[in-house]
Protein backbone atom coordinates (compact mmCIF):
# COMPACT_ATOMS: atom_id res chain seq x y z
CA UNK A 1 0.00 0.00 0.00
CA UNK A 2 2.86 2.57 0.65
CA UNK A 3 4.52 2.14 -2.45
CA UNK A 4 1.17 2.61 -4.18
CA UNK A 5 0.56 5.76 -1.91
CA UNK A 6 4.51 6.73 -2.87
CA UNK A 7 3.11 6.49 -6.47
CA UNK A 8 0.18 8.74 -6.07
CA UNK A 9 -2.08 5.59 -7.19
CA UNK A 10 -3.73 4.84 -3.78
CA UNK A 11 -7.28 6.10 -2.80
CA UNK A 12 -7.54 7.15 0.90
CA UNK A 13 -11.35 6.15 0.09
CA UNK A 14 -10.52 2.45 -0.12
CA UNK A 15 -9.33 1.97 3.64
CA UNK A 16 -6.49 -0.92 3.42
CA UNK A 17 -7.77 -2.76 0.37
CA UNK A 18 -7.59 -1.57 -3.15
CA UNK A 19 -11.22 -0.45 -4.54
CA UNK A 20 -12.42 -1.73 -7.96
CA UNK A 21 -11.77 1.14 -9.76
CA UNK A 22 -8.56 3.05 -10.16
CA UNK A 23 -7.65 6.36 -11.24
CA UNK A 24 -7.25 5.62 -14.41
CA UNK A 25 -10.63 3.68 -14.93
CA UNK A 26 -12.55 6.95 -14.58
CA UNK A 27 -9.78 9.95 -15.19
CA UNK A 28 -10.55 12.65 -18.05
CA UNK A 29 -7.91 12.17 -21.10
CA UNK A 30 -8.36 15.76 -23.12
CA UNK A 31 -6.21 17.48 -20.52
CA UNK A 32 -2.40 17.03 -20.50
CA UNK A 33 -2.14 18.38 -17.14
CA UNK A 34 -0.49 16.93 -13.84
CA UNK A 35 -3.59 15.51 -13.17
CA UNK A 36 -3.36 13.10 -16.07
CA UNK A 37 0.06 11.82 -15.08
CA UNK A 38 -1.14 10.40 -11.85
CA UNK A 39 -4.44 9.48 -12.94
CA UNK A 40 -2.14 7.13 -15.99
CA UNK A 41 0.54 6.01 -13.21
CA UNK A 42 -1.80 2.41 -12.64
CA UNK A 43 -2.06 1.24 -16.23
CA UNK A 44 0.62 -1.52 -17.07
CA UNK A 45 3.45 0.26 -18.99
CA UNK A 46 4.12 2.42 -15.74
CA UNK A 47 3.79 -0.32 -13.02
CA UNK A 48 5.66 -2.45 -15.31
CA UNK A 49 8.14 0.28 -15.81
CA UNK A 50 8.14 1.33 -11.72
CA UNK A 51 8.52 -2.91 -10.82
CA UNK A 52 11.23 -2.72 -13.22
CA UNK A 53 13.21 -0.58 -11.74
CA UNK A 54 12.26 -1.80 -7.90
CA UNK A 55 13.76 -5.31 -9.35
CA UNK A 56 16.95 -3.86 -10.75
CA UNK A 57 17.46 -1.69 -7.22
CA UNK A 58 16.90 -5.20 -5.20
CA UNK A 59 18.81 -7.12 -7.35
CA UNK A 60 22.13 -4.66 -6.91
CA UNK A 61 21.17 -3.77 -3.58
CA UNK A 62 21.13 -7.11 -2.47
CA UNK A 63 23.88 -8.35 -4.78
CA UNK A 64 21.57 -10.96 -6.12
CA UNK A 65 24.03 -13.62 -7.71
CA UNK A 66 26.67 -10.81 -7.80
CA UNK A 67 24.22 -8.46 -9.97
CA UNK A 68 25.69 -4.50 -10.81
CA UNK A 69 24.10 -2.27 -12.84
CA UNK A 70 26.52 -3.04 -15.99
CA UNK A 71 26.42 -6.48 -15.61
CA UNK A 72 25.22 -8.14 -19.10
CA UNK A 73 21.26 -8.76 -19.37
CA UNK A 74 20.66 -7.18 -16.01
CA UNK A 75 17.75 -5.70 -17.64
CA UNK A 76 16.38 -9.28 -19.18
CA UNK A 77 16.78 -10.57 -16.28
CA UNK A 78 14.84 -8.03 -13.88
CA UNK A 79 12.18 -7.78 -16.82
CA UNK A 80 11.18 -11.32 -16.86
CA UNK A 81 11.07 -11.69 -13.02
CA UNK A 82 8.36 -9.08 -13.24
CA UNK A 83 6.90 -10.92 -16.01
CA UNK A 84 6.64 -14.25 -14.34
CA UNK A 85 5.55 -12.66 -10.94
CA UNK A 86 2.14 -10.49 -12.62
CA UNK A 87 2.09 -13.96 -15.08
CA UNK A 88 1.37 -15.94 -11.71
CA UNK A 89 -0.59 -13.19 -10.74
CA UNK A 90 -2.86 -13.47 -13.51
CA UNK A 91 -2.41 -10.27 -14.67
CA UNK A 92 0.05 -10.86 -17.28
CA UNK A 93 -1.66 -10.05 -21.06
CA UNK A 94 0.52 -12.41 -23.66
CA UNK A 95 -0.89 -10.27 -25.84
CA UNK A 96 1.46 -7.72 -24.47
CA UNK A 97 4.77 -9.69 -26.15
CA UNK A 98 8.02 -8.62 -24.00
CA UNK A 99 6.30 -5.28 -22.02
CA UNK A 100 2.70 -4.14 -21.40
CA UNK A 101 0.93 -1.79 -23.04
CA UNK A 102 -1.62 0.85 -22.02
CA UNK A 103 -4.89 -1.73 -21.38
CA UNK A 104 -5.17 -4.53 -18.59
CA UNK A 105 -6.39 -7.69 -19.87
CA UNK A 106 -9.59 -6.91 -17.38
CA UNK A 107 -10.01 -4.00 -19.39
CA UNK A 108 -10.01 -5.12 -22.69
CA UNK A 109 -12.07 -8.38 -21.51
CA UNK A 110 -14.85 -5.79 -20.43
CA UNK A 111 -14.41 -4.20 -24.11
CA UNK A 112 -15.04 -6.92 -26.29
Amino acid sequence: MEHWKRQGIWNEEWGYIPGLTWKHEHAPRKSLGLDITKSEASRPIHQFHHQLFNELQDMVDLKDDGWKLNSPDINTHASEAVKKRWDSWGIWDTDWGSCPRWTWLHERDEGE
